[in-house]
């Protein structure tokens, strides 16, 4: 039998300060996850309504590094589509530390729940 995975809902950014000042900068995931699948939509509306934003784009980066990537199938539409399946891998942990930092002076750290 699967057991579906209990999502994260909550970042949770701590922040101190010679141990004493501190705050906190809780980030919930379902506001972003809405943020991004809006622009998911803004996105495919407008490259239904300027199909060929792309080859501009391309000929805008001739002689950088940019020009020798491959972008005929350059899609804003898939990048944000996978930010969404990276958010979701991250989420499905379930609760977890991201990242702790401690120095001297400063104590970051940056939670999931």
């Amino acid at each position: 039998m699967w057991i579906k995975p209990q999502l994260s809902n909550i970042m949770l950014i701590k922040i101190k300060q010679d141990r004493r000042i501190g705050f906190n900068i809780p980030i919930t995931f379902v506001v972003l996850e809405d943020l991004i699948e809006a622009f998911e939509d803004w996105i495919w509306a407008f490259e239904r309504l300027f199909p060929k934003w792309n080859k501009k784009l391309i000929s805008w980066g001739e002689g950088s590094m940019v020009y020798n990537m491959p972008g005929q199938n350059f899609s804003l539409g898939l990048i944000f589509k996978i930010i969404h399946e990276l958010f979701y891998e991250l989420r499905k942990h379930g609760r977890w530390k991201v990242v702790e930092v401690d120095t001297k002076d400063v104590y970051v750290t940056v939670e999931f729940f």
